[in-house]
């Protein structure tokens, strides 16, 4: 089980990196909207709270 949920735990971090770059990229060129950086925003702090999550119940167990 724990070992389950540092692979949970790892998973949302890489996609939360790639999101990320992606916002960092999709910026740099200009080519970012508002609606857009706004998903990004949101899907990223939807991760953070699921890493919080997971890692609250990792320690509890």
């Amino acid at each position: 089980m724990r070992e389950k949920l540092k692979q949970l735990i790892a998973e949302h971090l890489i996609r939360r990196g790639q999101l990320k770059v992606a916002l960092h990229n999709r910026d740099s060129l200009g080519m970012l909207t508002e609606s857009e950086r706004d998903e990004y925003l949101d899907e990223i702090n939807d991760i953070d709270k699921s890493i919080e999550t997971l890692t609250e119940i990792l320690k509890a167990i």
